[in-house]
């Protein structure tokens, strides 16, 4: 290797001795071989020249000759002369000497000088060599620069490149240093991010849990990395070596409201690395996450309305009767709805309809006798709101129509009434149309209608021609609840023969409270076929006198019982006396009630009758009226029968209206003997835990129920009590029918029952009320 540096002229001086003690060998090896006359030069003697008188040329000198001590010249000194000790050998200066930088000395010539190491005016005769790949052919000149004797000779593959030409004059190609260099690592900054979820499905109100992994990919540290992400609000700072790997945790609860069947998690990572005052380089990854949603059934109003015809055909002139049915096929409740049809202006609010729950109702039509089509259609619409939100149904039915025969004579009655509900005491208007719907004339018809007491005659209808007729009745004023059926009917002439038709109306009486508590009875609805089941011209009779004929008899009585504005009933038995009065104080249906007792109680036994009211009143309140009456027999019951001489029965009492309301008052129906006189405690708990309210108040009929079980089943000799258990005022008596359910004063129910209890009083029997 050539030194071309003094700069590193130790490092390259040790290399160069090594290299030379590992390559000596191996460069006697490859000496030049011996020149043929050799031999003979070493048989004619040490120091004999090749021919006589024949020195060495200078740089022809051969190198194991041991008699060529003479001075080589510079540059052809051989390496490996023992004897070429002065001055030192080409290429064996030891870099250290501070001699070896003398001028002209060996060793120290500038390789890239090309005139050193010859004598001045003599070129550089080296002989050839022909193992030598550089010798060139005869004739062509070697254009390398001269040989430097201060070289080692290189092992073939490892010569030093050659100087770069485009280095400046004075300036030294950089040399790589000795041995191998240590790799460079470039820095290489990367992330990966992963989110994960515990779960595929998810319902709303669940808990999502996210896992989000991120891994340091590169081979550099990341100091500072923000993972967040889209979902639960996380925003983390990490720090990560190379190749190094951190977990972060999150949660997310689904709202109970979601209403989407997927939800999304994003994730993002990123940071920025920077090397020195190198400008930093973006780190970043993301990822992402869908989970399915569970979302349950969803709650939504729906209605389903249905209309019907009662038959399939009809012919001009009929009346068709339409049936409405309007359903709650959703799963809320819904109020309010408004029901109409096309055809006939039905308009009706349905207030409330809860899920599954059914509405029906009815119209009619009577189809014109000039009708001209073959079809007519009616549409049943029903709407309302639910939470903002529009529910509506609808339904159409077609009717058919067939064409009226071709008849001489037809009479046709219809009947109309100004109202569609009414209350007692009210007055009926009737419209009556009487129409000849037959080819011929008809003649004197004659029309009766029972209820209004109409009697009246057409003379003459012409084919198609109509006559209208008016009537009107009275509703009694204590008939409060129930269905009357009207019927028209007349009768004509043709041509001798008589021709007759009818009409039929209904009219539906109920009654208006101020609060539903006074409602004890409801009137039923009816079915589609009524008109085969309501007897026509016909009104129960309530069996009562005007209002206002038995006032005189009332206050005769309080005057002779000392009673004053309130009521008293009173029973004395030896030396007891026992009162009660109730004074009306302010508020519905409230009383301020005095009971006294004074004396001394019999030392007979006793035989009670517990009284229970069990109308649908006593349901009101929680706990309800009757609840509280219960607790009181019982615990009355349980006193008397302390003793076990004594004796008690328990007698329940109400209303029960019938199929249409048009029941009256009746004993048999309207009481009934619970349990019969025993002094068995249990069985009278038993009989009074029974009782279920339903109906009206019969209170004259509980008395007389009371006052046949004590004639028939009472003892002689005790003490025969009644107590009469109930909330308020009756509401229907014996042979009367039902009503009113709010009375403002006496009437004939009152009545009823106060002479019933005084009638018990009178045959000596005590009566507490």
């Amino acid at each position: 290797m050539t030194i071309t540096s003094r700069k590193r002229l130790s490092s390259v001086l040790v290399f160069t001795l090594t290299f030379l003690l590992v390559f000596s060998p191996i460069f006697q090896a490859m000496a030049l071989p011996q020149d043929p006359l050799e031999g003979q030069e070493e048989a004619g003697g040490p120091g004999e020249p090749t021919s006589p008188g024949d020195p060495d040329e200078p740089g022809t000198e051969d190198p194991g000759d041991p008699d060529a001590d003479e001075p080589d010249e510079p540059g052809t000194e051989d390496p490996g002369d023992p004897d070429a000790d002065e001055p030192d050998e080409p290429g064996t200066e030891d870099p250290g000497d501070p001699d070896a930088d003398e001028p002209g000395e060996p060793g120290t010539e500038d390789p890239a000088d090309p005139e050193q190491g010859t004598e001045p005016g003599e070129p550089d005769q080296e002989p050839a060599d022909p193992a030598d790949p550089g010798n060139l052919p005869p004739g062509e000149e070697d254009e390398q620069e001269p040989a430097d004797l201060g070289t080692i000779p290189e092992e073939p593959g490892n010569e030093e490149p050659p100087l770069d030409p485009s280095l400046p004059p004075g300036e030294e190609e950089p040399q790589e240093p000795p041995g191998e260099l240590p790799p460079v690592i470039v820095a290489d900054p990367a992330v990966a991010v992963a989110i994960s979820a515990d779960e595929e499905e998810y319902a709303p109100g669940e808990t999502v849990s996210f896992s989000i992994r991120v891994t340091n990919t590169g081979n550099v540290n990341l100091p500072e990395l923000l993972v967040e992400d889209s979902l639960t609000g996380l925003r983390e700072s990490i720090s990560l070596a190379a190749e190094e790997a951190q977990t972060v945790f999150r949660s997310y609860t689904i709202p109970l409201d979601y209403d989407r069947s997927q939800l999304t998690n994003s994730v993002t990572v990123w940071g920025y690395f920077a090397q020195g005052e190198e400008e930093p380089i973006l780190v970043a990854d993301g990822d992402s996450i869908t989970v399915n949603i569970l979302l349950p059934p969803s709650v939504q109003p729906a209605l389903t309305a249905v209309i019907q015809t009662d038959k399939d055909e009809y012919q001009p002139g009929e009346t068709v009767h339409f049936t409405f049915q309007v359903t709650n096929s959703g799963q809320v409740e819904l109020a309010d709805l408004l029901v109409q049809d096309t055809l006939t202006g039905f308009a009706e609010t349905i207030p409330h309809l809860a899920p599954g729950e059914a509405w029906t109702g009815s119209s009619s039509f009577v189809i014109p006798e000039d009708f001209a089509k073959a079809k007519l259609t009616n549409s049943l619409y029903v709407q309302g709101l639910y939470e903002g939100q529009e529910v509506s149904a609808q339904d159409t039915v077609l009717v058919e129509l067939l064409s009226a025969p071709t008849v001489p004579a037809s009479l046709a009655v219809d009947i109309q009434t100004d109202k569609l509900r009414y209350r007692a005491g009210d007055t009926v208007r009737l419209t009556i149309t009487l129409s000849n719907r037959g080819s011929g004339d008809l003649s004197d018809i004659r029309l009766w209608v029972p209820l209004a007491d109409l009697n009246e005659r057409v003379p003459f209808l012409a084919s198609g021609q109509k006559a209208v007729l008016e009537g009107e009745f009275h509703i009694p004023y204590n008939f409060y609840m129930g269905y009357i059926g009207v019927g028209a009917y007349a009768e004509g002439d043709w041509m001798g023969s008589a021709v007759s038709g009818q009409g039929k109306a209904l009219v539906v009486v109920d009654e208006e409270v101020s609060s539903s508590f006074f409602k004890e009875v409801e009137l039923p609805s009816l079915p589609d076929n009524w008109e085969s089941l309501v007897p026509f011209d016909y009104i129960p009779d309530p069996g009562d006198e005007p209002e206002g004929a038995w006032d005189g008899l009332v206050q005769k009585v309080k005057g002779l019982l000392g009673m004053g504005e309130g009521i008293l009933l009173s029973g004395s038995d030896g030396n007891i006396a026992v009162s009660k009065s109730a004074q009306r104080t302010t508020g519905c249906r409230s009383y301020e009630v005095t009971l006294g007792i004074t004396g001394t109680p019999p030392s007979a036994d006793v035989d009670l009758i517990l009284v229970i009211d069990c109308s649908n009143s006593m349901n009101d309140g929680s706990p309800s009226i009757l609840y509280h009456a219960k607790e009181a027999a019982k615990g009355l019951a349980a006193k008397v029968l302390a003793n076990p001489n004594n004796r008690v029965a328990v007698v329940s009492f109400a209303y029960e209206p019938g199929l249409f309301g048009w029941n009256l008052g009746n004993l048999d129906r309207d009481t009934k003997i619970e349990r019969s006189f025993t002094n068995n405690l249990q069985q009278v708990n038993n009989a009074i835990n029974g009782l279920k309210t339903y109906g009206g108040t019969n209170t004259q009929a509980g008395f007389r129920r009371a006052k046949n079980l004590m004639q028939s089943s009472g003892r002689s000799g005790v003490s025969k009590v009644i107590v009469l258990l109930t909330d308020g005022v009756p509401t229907v008596s014996i042979g009367r029918s039902y009503g009113p359910s709010e009375p403002t004063s006496h009437n004939n129910h009152t009545r009823a029952a106060y002479q019933e209890g005084q009638s018990c009083h009178q045959l000596g029997y005590q009566v507490f009320t």
